[in-house]
This record gives structure tokens, sequence and C-alpha cells, in this order.
């Protein structure tokens, strides 16, 4: 399974930089979202890299991308899970 899929969030800010001008009002801060969309993803492929690297001792399973929500509705996601 592959983990570096773009989510849409990551399109649309995407998308977003590609076209707003250099004058636009919201431009430094939708760059700066997307380059942290960027770093993230980034940070994700090499860690799903290093992972496929490692010889584990016993049967193990990895799951990418878990999500999970708590009581309150908050969402809490980890690039993976072993």
């Amino acid at each position: 399974m592959q983990i570096n899929q773009k989510s849409l969030h990551y399109l649309f800010i995407e998308s977003l930089a590609n076209r707003l001008k250099k004058d636009d009002l919201d431009t430094a801060a939708v760059k700066d979202e997307f380059y942290r969309l960027e770093a993230g993803l980034a940070g994700e492929m090499k860690l799903q890299q290093i992972l496929t690297e490692y010889s584990f001792k016993n049967d193990a399973q990895i799951i990418y991308n878990f999500e999970c929500k708590n009581e309150k509705g908050s969402t809490h996601q980890m690039d993976a899970l072993i």
C-alpha cells in the first residue's frame, strides 16, 4: 500500500497556489500552507521508504494513514502504525 497519495486538501491548495498572482493578499499564506503540505508528504514518503527497508523479527503489519476520532470529535492521524 502506498501512502503518498495527495489529499483533496493538498490538491486544492496546490491548485490555488498555482493560480494566485504574486500581489494577491493571501498568496503568502497559501504558499506557506502548500510548502507545509509538501514537506509533510515528503516525510510520509521517506517513512514508507525506511519501513520497507526494515526486516522485522516477528510478523508485523504496517498500517499507513491510521486515523481515529475521540469522543469530542477531534481526529488524530498517524503516518504509520506497526
